[in-house]
């Protein structure tokens, strides 16, 4: 069976349905983000999600993992196996694996197969991973790419529990699937620096700090809302402007076909923590703690160099942007920034996404950033717990990026249904 252009097809809606984005999440989000913090907002419309229409429950203990769904949930599925090779949905080697019901566990690794397939169109590929910025906290979901070739491919979830979870019970919400292109990246030259840096600066002038002092400036939203030219075809180009040693750091990742052919690879920004974190949110009010020395150094280094490049700074706001390693967000809000000492140019049209990790107790907010004009990429750290502190710690990873033609990344799945007993 062939899908057409980034179709998605469910087959098993009892388990599984695919449903739409949306930017302010149901009206959920605060007003000041929904007025002014685009990024926020294009995350929070990226793609479409993957949301459990019958309840999932995935424990582990003395040794074991095992995930469960409803006997008839189970039952359907069993039925519908035979049927999908036969459409050439399914290979028979897949369809052994998941012949007495949709949830396999091998070595520990619990799978979910959610009877929706997809098929990207050449020239793109499609990212399977978390639901984004509704994200349920207790699990997370192993990233998967999708690449054109070989037909229709199976969605198969991977699921982890979040760390001192002993059990979690999933309904709604549960995955994600987004449009993207393919990347490459460069490591800007000493002109480009200074180039990403004066803009960086521009951006971050006295004026924005003066109208920060008064609320949310909405400089970005404003630059956003013009837009830019269409992006040219083909993969876009990435380069990265290092002020301090590496924390943004670029990782090959294969794009499989169907039937698991590696099609091509893309490049994808990493980032880990730096330095050591503790956060205590008391129900109002964040209160963060890095070692002052180890604090001190790291603003000292990325100082040094920003002004090595930058000697004549307008304003010392956008050098502390970066040399400020974590900084509370809004007051009221569990939320903090931490801001890598790297900026970001891409190809003219192009965005770069982030995909927020999940650490213990915190997790960091998937966003889209137009970085062919605004160069920074900070993460927005959220605290689940109130009154407990919680700790970000060196090395623990923060978001994966991807550079991505705009149009691309903003395009919509077409779905469509399939009752093979029908």
């Amino acid at each position: 069976m062939q899908l057409s252009d980034c179709q998605l097809l469910v087959t098993l809606p009892e388990l599984v349905a695919v449903t739409p984005v949306d930017a302010t999440l149901g009206g959920s989000i605060p007003l000041r983000a929904a007025r002014a913090c685009t990024p926020f907002l294009a995350g929070n419309a990226l793609g479409v999600r993957l949301s459990l229409t019958s309840k999932v429950t995935l424990r582990r203990g003395l040794g074991r993992t095992t995930l469960t769904v409803a006997d008839e949930v189970a039952a359907r599925h069993r039925a519908l196996v035979p049927l999908f090779v036969r459409a050439g949905l399914l290979t028979p080697a897949d369809a052994r694996r998941f012949a007495d019901g949709p949830c396999v566990v091998e070595r520990g690794r619990a799978t979910l197969f959610t009877g929706v397939f997809i098929e990207p169109p050449p020239g793109e590929f499609a990212r399977l991973g978390h639901a984004g910025n509704r994200r349920a906290v207790t699990v997370d979901v192993e990233e998967r790419l999708f690449g054109a070739g070989e037909g229709a491919a199976p969605i198969v979830l991977t699921l982890s529990l979040a760390r001192g979870l002993d059990a979690a019970t999933l309904i709604g919400e549960l995955a994600s699937l987004t449009r993207l292109t393919f990347a490459t990246l460069e490591e800007a030259d000493e002109r480009l620096v200074a180039d990403v840096i004066a803009r960086h600066g521009a951006f971050f002038d006295e004026r924005y700090f003066v109208d920060k002092t008064r609320g949310p400036t909405k400089k970005y939203a404003k630059r956003a809302r013009r837009g830019a030219p269409p992006s040219t075809p083909g993969p876009s180009v990435a380069r990265l402007a290092r002020l301090d040693a590496p924390q943004l750091v670029a990782r090959s990742r294969p794009v499989r076909a169907a039937r698991g052919t590696i099609i091509g690879e893309t490049t994808a920004l990493e980032l880990a923590a730096a330095l050591d974190v503790e956060a205590r949110y008391d129900g109002h009010h964040l209160a963060l703690t890095v070692e002052p020395a180890a604090r001190d150094a790291y603003a000292a280094r990325v100082s040094r160099a920003y002004l090595r490049h930058a000697p004549s700074e307008a304003h010392p706001g956008a050098r502390l942007y970066l040399a400020k390693y974590a900084t509370p967000h809004q007051a009221g809000e569990p939320n903090f920034f931490v801001k890598p000492p790297e900026l970001l140019e891409t190809s003219r049209g192009a965005s770069t996404a982030l995909f927020g990790a999940l650490g213990d107790g915190w997790d960091v907010l998937s966003a889209v950033v137009e970085t062919d004009w605004f160069h920074a990429l900070p993460a927005v750290v959220r605290v689940h717990r109130v009154d407990r502190p919680v700790r970000l710690a060196r090395g623990a990873p923060l978001f994966t990026a991807y550079p991505c033609r705009r149009e691309v990344a903003a395009a919509p799945f077409s779905t469509s249904s399939w009752d093979p007993l029908a």
